[in-house]
């Protein structure tokens, strides 16, 4: 969590019980990586705000900044945990450029502090502020760049003014039957209206106007400065096979009353 933030998880009605399950006797199935320690040391990991992992979890994009760390991203990707190598991992700081006043002139650049507010991820098809991704080494934006060509079959690129409107904050989710498997786009109304005109075309011709959701989320965008992605909680399925629909979730395995933890995360 931010500074502001961090020590709300609630210990009793979530942590306490996952503990038990992975703990018990009874294999469960459930593993537990716990980062808490690394705090101490002002280190940390917002969870999926600071991560955008590809459809099937085999890739992970992070943008650096104080709520974010790549010493954490290696124990989250290390072989005994996600198993995502190196290669795999793209790591860049975000930036938007900073306006002074009337005179709208340029005056430097604000870091972007949350990945999932530069770009999104679905299946075959992403959306970055590319203009606006900074890497350590040339040989480092080369390999992205590469790895989007080959990976996405359409590449949205969006800009600050896209950004600043929450296009970044879109979400992709797979929806499983027993007859087909089907993606859809949740995006905000105010984030849609943004797209220029080519972009939205884009999305449309992908996923068809009945898969794409819009929702109201103008108030959350302006109080918050975040937007659609922030407010569903989506697993990350890795792999190309989805969960088989009614199959036991984690927080059933542990036990957890999903009311309950819906309730603490609206307080």
């Amino acid at each position: 969590m931010s500074k502001l933030r961090r020590g709300e998880l609630p210990k009793v009605q979530l942590l306490k019980k996952l503990d038990k399950t992975v703990n018990s006797e009874e294999p469960s199935g459930l593993e537990l990586v716990d980062l808490r320690d690394f705090e101490s040391h002002d280190l940390c990991l917002e969870g999926m705000g600071a991560m955008n992992f590809s459809y099937n979890g085999e890739f992970v994009y992070m943008a650096l900044s104080d709520r974010s760390s790549e010493k954490l991203l290696d124990v989250v990707c290390s072989p005994e945990n996600l198993n995502i190598p190196k290669e795999k991992r793209f790591v860049f700081t975000a930036v938007l450029p900073r306006f002074s006043g009337e005179s709208k002139r340029c005056v430097g650049e604000d870091v972007v502090h949350h990945t999932n507010l530069i770009g999104w991820c679905g299946k075959g098809i992403c959306a970055w502020g590319l203009n606006f991704l900074r890497f350590p080494s040339e040989e480092k934006k080369e390999a992205f760049f590469e790895h989007l060509e080959a990976t996405y079959k359409k590449i949205i690129n969006l800009s600050a003014e896209e950004i600043r409107a929450f296009a970044g904050n879109a979400c992709e989710i797979a929806l499983s039957s027993e007859e087909e498997e089907r993606h859809v786009l949740c995006i905000s109304n105010e984030a849609l209206n943004s797209l220029h005109h080519r972009n939205y075309q884009i999305l449309e011709e992908w996923y068809g106007r009945e898969n794409i959701f819009v929702f109201y989320a103008e108030t959350l965008e302006r109080r918050s400065g975040t937007s659609i992605s922030s407010l569903i909680s989506c697993p990350v399925t890795h792999g190309e096979v989805l969960p088989v629909p009614g199959e036991v979730t984690a927080l059933e395995v542990a036990h957890v009353d999903e009311k309950v933890i819906a309730n603490l995360l609206n307080r």
